[in-house]
């Protein structure tokens, strides 16, 4: 809305719709002088309209300059200025001010537990929520967001438990909050207890995303359905709900499902042709996609005419990609990167280099690309190259580069990079920490590895779950396993990995019970163990020389949990039963294994024969080595 000349022409409610509609501070401070010269200047209703606008565009200054001009502030100005503080970050003023507050109400209240725990204070917030005198539901749904936020579910369930009468945020928040912490199962228990007449497209849309994001698309579907049949008619799924359940199909490869969810959409916009484009792309169909976009009133979108176009890279069809892009003629540096892309992933690196060299705005997106894909392709030396020559890093070209080295079992050099990060001033995120963590621990740097856990320590990438996993995994490693149980004691939110991650430290230090106990605990809090559960779990049964707890967790994969037994948990099983002076059983087991057994187990077999006095090697298990490995001295010293 254009501001008139003259302020004498305006009234009151005219004026607040001048103070409502400022989008920076040189149009607010505009306003504030057209204020200034009506003859509103003194009104109250006014002056608290203009602190809340100076505090949305950031000035907290000129804000408390209007506050201390009002005669007499009410409490509703009183709190404006409370928030003002709190939402642009100057927290111990707003501790301050409302310390000093002559009358609060819950408004106040919440203000200021809302803004310590945005602030990461949640200790903090939970002392101020404590002595509050009174409470209404927004104070509890402050606190079950800011403690999902944190990662502290217990924490979530009690203060959503001390609500008598929670209204549809608190159900949302709470759901949000299983959700968050990967508990599918207590989400939905809670979502079904919701009063039907609470749910909105928030808790339907959580609730599908989530199975969806955990690859239960089953169970996604099943909700979508249930949403169309029990929504009023012409209230179905939003749109956006419609579009996430087509891309979550096409990236599990279910490229059919998802072309008959986007056949029954009842209306299609552009993210809607865009998703089943991308589908066809990234499944493997670039033509496909190139020829449903053609059927578009999107023809010319960049969006999809990118994702073909990495399409064919990924089939290898350089020829169909240069063809498209030649075609295209607003190219954006996004198009430029995506035939970048294209070209590395046909291997063809001297094109790849050639479009990246004539990209004309080459950003640091451009270079990411570049270097992800050399180091996709095990060319780290020219990734580390064009690492070393962008003209500016972000936080993602140091964890590409630290993920390459990691993945390609260059610890040592990973960890030199990582402590490149402090002198460039970069703040590593997770993966980036994570790899660090990894690095320490392949290279046996014990106090690398403490000094960098004592950097974050308190930080909230001490608690983020990557982190923690690779925290436990170095320090299982290391065999501090008084450390490991710390860094896991302290998880808000472990999964199967932390579990895995613990029980393999036991298993690797010989702590036998310690695993079974890990292991019992990891069940009553109702996660599903894996192959790497159970590959852990018998090793230290070796360690021990359990034989009846290793063939129990051994039937128990199969039976229990439907997981097939790899050839590790086959060794440990033959290397066990050789341990334990069953030999002739360890060789049956080894000959039916479904896959060729290797040198170690036949090698496994041939020293339990020698060390249980066995008089006679098997020529079977003789012949079998020397075929495995000709050069092996091991039948005849054995023998």
């Amino acid at each position: 809305m254009p501001l008139p000349a003259s302020p004498e022409d305006h009234s009151a409610d005219r004026l607040a719709r001048f103070v409502r509609g400022a989008k920076d501070l040189a149009q607010a401070r505009k306003v504030h002088s057209l204020v200034l010269g009506s003859s509103y200047s003194r009104d109250r209703y006014l002056a608290n309209l203009l602190v809340h606008m100076y505090g949305k565009c950031g000035s907290v200054r000129d804000a408390r300059q209007v506050f201390d001009a009002i005669d007499r502030p009410n409490v509703v100005a009183f709190n404006i200025m409370l928030a003002t503080y709190a939402q642009n970050g100057y927290l111990d003023d707003a501790r301050l001010f409302f310390d000093k507050m002559p009358q609060r109400n819950v408004v106040s209240w919440n203000a200021l537990v809302s803004a310590q725990a945005q602030h990461g204070f949640l200790e903090e917030a939970r002392r101020t929520f404590s002595r509050m005198p009174s409470k209404d539901v927004a104070s509890w749904n402050i606190m079950i967001t800011a403690a999902a936020r944190d990662g502290d579910l217990k924490l979530a369930k009690q203060m959503f438990d001390g609500l008598q009468a929670p209204n549809q945020v608190s159900w949302n928040a709470m759901i949000s909050a299983y959700v968050k912490n990967g508990d599918l199962k207590d989400a939905r228990e809670l979502f079904e207890r919701m009063p039907s007449s609470q749910r909105n497209a928030i808790t339907w849309t959580t609730m599908v995303m989530a199975y969806a994001r955990a690859g239960y698309m089953q169970q996604a579907h099943g909700l979508f359905d249930r949403l169309a049949e029990e929504a009023e008619e012409d209230h179905g799924p939003p749109p956006e709900l419609w579009n996430f359940m087509i891309t979550a199909y096409s990236r599990r490869s279910q490229l059919q499902d998802a072309k008959e969810l986007f056949d029954k959409m009842p209306r299609r916009d552009r993210v809607s042709w865009r998703a089943m484009v991308s589908a066809y792309a990234e499944s493997g169909h670039p033509s496909k996609a190139l020829l449903l976009l053609s059927t578009t009133p999107f023809e010319q979108d960049l969006v999809c005419q990118t994702a073909i176009i990495v399409g064919y890279g990924r089939v290898g069809d350089l020829e169909a990609a240069r063809k498209l892009f030649d075609k295209i003629p607003n190219r954006d540096t996004i198009l430029w990167n995506a035939i970048v892309i294209a070209a590395a992933h046909c291997g063809d690196f001297q094109t790849a280099r050639h479009y990246f060299q004539q990209t004309p705005d080459k950003n640091v997106q451009s270079w990411n690309g570049m270097i992800s894909c050399l180091a996709q392709h095990n060319r780290l030396d020219q990734a580390r190259d064009a690492f070393d020559q962008m003209p500016h890093r972000d936080v993602v070209s140091w964890t590409v580069m630290l993920t390459a080295y990691s993945q390609s079992g260059y610890h040592r050099e990973a960890f030199l990079l990582f402590r490149l990060t402090d002198l460039e001033g970069m703040d590593p995120d997770a993966v980036a920490l994570a790899c660090a963590f990894d690095a320490c621990a392949s290279f046996s740097s014990s106090r690398e590895g403490r000094d960098l856990h004592g950097s974050i320590s308190g930080s909230k990438l001490e608690k983020d779950l990557l982190v923690a996993n690779a925290m436990i995994n170095m320090y299982g490693k290391f065999g501090l396993l008084d450390r490991a149980e710390v860094v896991f004691e302290r998880m808000n939110n472990a999964d199967a990995v932390s579990w895995n991650a613990m029980i393999t430290a036991f298993a690797q230090n010989g702590l036998w019970r310690d695993a079974e106990r890990c292991y019992s605990k990891m069940q009553c809090e109702g996660l599903q163990p894996d192959g790497i559960t159970f590959l852990a779990l018998l090793s230290a049964s070796v360690h021990a020389g359990s034989l009846s707890s290793a063939w129990c967790y051994f039937v128990a994969m199969e039976l229990d949990y439907e997981l097939v037994a790899t050839a590790e948990h086959f060794k440990c099983m033959v290397d066990l039963l050789g341990r334990s002076g069953r030999v002739e059983e360890a060789e049956e087991l080894a000959a039916s294994m479904p896959f060729h057994p290797n040198v170690e187990e036949w090698t496994s077999i041939l020293n339990a024969r020698k060390i249980h006095g066995a008089k006679n090697v098997s020529i079977k298990v003789a012949q079998n080595l020397h075929q495995l490995d000709p050069c092996s001295p091991l039948p005849y010293i054995l023998g």
